[in-house]
């Protein structure tokens, strides 16, 4: 589900500006000027989000937000949508339950992060007792071949390492998501924006004589 945040042009802070402009701009074009300002808000926002928790590498959440938000000017006011996947559970929170199967694999290194446990095909289930726990590298050997020796037979040495057992998932039934309010702009700059918004509309068409 989308993020939908209404600002409202209507109360009594913007019916001296709906007073100065009354002839001059409607109610839905002066919306349109919050909201053009209130999208350059929110991108902002988002371009400047600290990188996640655990210091993986970016899988460009936030940037894909940026792209995903837009306004729609009405006779009331501006609504800004945020159209991505994500960014409402981050700002609410809540409890998180698997879509298809049983359980919920978690990115426990960098290279499961922002991915699928199907695009890895070296990954078994781990158990404690017949509970299974994680997704975990399977045991495999690495062969590093030296340098030929000078014998007629030209045989390489080698050296091998044992590898696998690493976690990549750990495999949950449920994640309960603590809400972040700071997934969107403050509520007061949101309406600070609006506001001095107005107020630069209002000044722009001052000085041009009374027109928009």
């Amino acid at each position: 589900m989308a993020v939908t945040i209404s600002i409202k042009v209507t109360e009594n802070t913007a019916r001296p500006a709906l007073v100065a402009l009354q002839g001059v701009m409607t109610v839905k074009q002066l919306s349109k000027n919050v909201g053009e300002a209130e999208v350059i808000l929110f991108q902002s926002h988002f371009r400047n989000a600290p990188a996640n928790k655990m210091g993986f590498p970016t899988t460009g959440f936030w940037k894909q937000a940026v792209r995903a938000t837009n306004y729609q000017a009405t006779d009331a006011g501006a609504v800004i949508s945020v159209n991505q996947v994500g960014v409402r559970q981050r700002l609410l929170g809540g409890e998180i339950h698997p879509v298809n199967g049983k359980y919920l694999a978690i990115p426990a290194r960098a290279e499961a992060y922002g991915k699928s446990p199907k695009e890895f095909d070296n990954l078994i289930v781990a158990f404690k007792g017949r509970q299974p726990y994680a997704l975990v590298e399977a045991a495999a050997t690495k062969v590093k071949l030296g340098r030929k020796s000078r014998g007629t037979a030209g045989v390489r040495s080698y050296d091998t390492e044992s590898t696998g057992g690493g976690v990549y998932f750990w495999l949950v039934k449920s994640v309960n998501q603590l809400p972040d309010p700071t997934a969107i702009p403050d509520e007061r700059e949101i309406q600070q924006t609006a506001k001095e918004t107005i107020a630069s509309v209002i000044e722009r068409v001052s000085k041009n004589g009374g027109h928009a």
